[in-house]
């Protein structure tokens, strides 16, 4: 005779996920302003996931006091947990999810090879809430896209009033869809530097301070009007918000920050604070623009998961608009002179990429149209 007392199993190990008892574990997730750190318990995430089988294994993991450091940026708390509830207790739950969070479940669970919770989800999302799938992504898709991953794959779920519908709105200009369109949230970016999920995490960002859509429009790329100061300011100078990206030459990094005033010469400041051996680059008469809502960014080795901000502590030092300078922030937190740029943090919240001179392969700066 045998017995299952899964429900009991489950429930037990669900009370030890919520407890996290004796935790050899800590997973830092999220980014920006929703980051918590969840303890786990290595042993049962390897024997019950293959991702982390190898990510935790003894010749990659990183210790500090015993305790297991592993960082998951890029996928929110809030996911982290109901994955963490799974991979205990073999339960989770999708149906009371919002469908924005649906979504990063799905790519969560892609990420991490769990194909039961991807399966579930790709199901549900496409039987009951494909309507939301259409009004939210479609806008985002080109015709291509839409054939190959909407309309022939569930063709069975759309009327045929909505697939002509949808085929008026690809190609006919200024047709408006009885559907509800929202106004796209991620446009794509002509950059050389950056791609469509780095833009989107600047989008994000931005959109902190700004309630209404917006997209970015290339203004000065130094590899195609030349790294001169005043090519620079000749092209931005007129835009009352943009975005810097730049490429730092031996390395993958990128670094930028996000400007929501005018290049235009600011108020006239004098500082003696020294930058030592590169004082002939930063004189100490300089001109800055008030500006509450500017922040910095980088991608450390270009990677869109490795995305982190820095804000601005002075706000009437926030962007350095020397004639002399191309794209500045802070007193000297990035600069750029020509090909050249320094980093040290003294009007942002910390430093984002290295300390001293480096030099750019190449840098572009976009306008925020909103």
């Amino acid at each position: 005779m045998s017995f299952c007392y899964s429900a009991e199993l489950a429930n037990d190990l669900e009370a030890l996920f919520h407890n996290s008892d004796e935790y050899d574990l800590v997973i830092t997730c999220g980014q920006n302003d929703e980051v918590e750190d969840i303890g786990a318990h290595s042993l049962l995430l390897r024997a019950r996931c293959a991702y982390f089988r190898t990510a935790l294994s003894k010749k990659w993991q990183e210790r500090e006091n015993g305790i297991i450091k592993f960082s998951k940026p890029n996928i929110a708390p809030r996911i982290i947990k109901i994955i963490l509830r799974y991979l205990y207790t073999g339960l989770f739950r999708i149906d009371t999810l919002p469908s924005e969070d649906l979504l990063e479940l799905l790519t969560a669970s892609d990420e991490l090879g769990l194909s039961t919770i991807f399966n579930e989800t790709e199901m549900y999302l496409t039987e009951k809430r494909h309507e939301w799938l259409l009004q939210n992504l479609v806008p985002l898709m080109n015709p291509g896209e839409y054939f190959t991953k909407v309309r022939v794959p569930y063709k069975a779920l759309l009327s045929p009033e909505l697939d002509e519908e949808i085929l008026q709105y690809f190609h006919i200009s200024n047709f408006k869809p009885s559907f509800n369109v929202l106004p796209k949230r991620h446009g794509s970016i002509d950059s050389t530097i950056i791609g469509f999920r780095h833009s989107s995490l600047i989008y994000s960002t931005i959109s902190k301070s700004i309630d209404k859509p917006f997209r970015f429009n290339l203004l000065f790329r130094a590899s195609l009007h030349g790294f001169q100061p005043n090519v620079f300011h000749s092209r931005c100078d007129f835009a009352n918000k943009t975005i810097v990206v730049g490429k730092i030459v031996g390395s993958k990094d990128i670094i930028g920050g996000y400007n929501p005033v005018s290049w235009s010469q600011g108020t006239q400041l004098l500082f003696t604070t020294s930058c030592g051996p590169y004082e002939e680059l930063w004189p100490s008469l300089r001109y800055y623009r008030f500006a509450m809502d500017s922040f910095l960014f980088a991608f450390k080795d270009g990677e869109k998961d490795q995305y982190r901000i820095s804000r601005v502590n002075a706000a009437t030092q926030a962007i350095l608009c020397t004639p002399s300078y191309g794209p500045s922030f802070g007193e000297s937190d990035l600069i750029i002179a020509d090909r050249r740029g320094w980093c040290m943090p003294k009007s942002y919240e910390k430093l984002l990429g290295q300390t001293g001179v480096f030099m750019l392969e190449d840098y572009e700066v976009f306008e925020v149209i909103v």
